[in-house]
């Protein structure tokens, strides 16, 4: 189980390994106010958190590093030949070069952030008006990050930014793909 919000760059990179490496999870939506679901955690009260065997792992690195370890010495999940250099490249464009700009730019706006948090909407565990004032505080302090990040990390044109990161990103990897098959046929 992996205890989440849905709108989270953290979780969702989690989220992405588990699912490029084919494993199967369950995920909890974890309400961003009172945060509920994860008040079992009595030392760790962020997402993600993953609740794996009898164990649990808390923060995306902590839980990505545990199972990347865990998959190259146990299982075929990991690709042979990767490396923690690989994760430790991965991770950190994921974390700087896209997840940044990709936050700045889905809450540019008032109205963006007001889609970017609309998933409480759909928290039918919870009455409207409470998901209502999940909503309005929720986008308040999205904005508040986004205007935060966009600062301390001089992002001034975010999907510009955005663009770039992704399709350095996409032309990197083609490229070790390309050199993956050449050891394969040829060496």
């Amino acid at each position: 189980m992996v205890y989440v919000y849905p709108t989270c760059p953290h979780c969702n990179k989690v989220l992405a390994f588990l699912d490029i490496v084919g494993h199967e999870h369950s995920t909890m939506v974890v309400n961003p106010i009172t945060k509920a679901e994860i008040k079992w955690s009595e030392t760790y009260k962020k997402v993600p958190i993953a609740s794996v065997a009898e164990s649990t792992l808390n923060g995306s690195d902590n839980i990505i590093m545990a199972l990347f370890d865990k998959w190259t010495t146990h299982t075929n999940k990991i690709a042979k030949g990767a490396s923690r250099e690989d994760y430790d490249s991965w991770n950190k464009r994921v974390d700087e070069e896209i997840a940044r700009p990709l936050f700045r730019a889905t809450s540019t706006t008032w109205s963006d952030a007001l889609k970017y948090t609309s998933y409480v909407r759909e928290m039918s565990a919870y009455p409207m008006y409470i998901r209502f004032v999940h909503h309005m505080l929720g986008t308040f302090f999205t904005r508040v990050g986004s205007r935060k990040v966009a600062k301390r990390y001089g992002i001034v044109d975010p999907d510009g930014e955005l663009l770039v990161a992704v399709q350095r990103y996409l032309d990197d990897f083609g490229v070790k793909q390309q050199q993956q098959q050449q050891q394969m046929f040829c060496g």
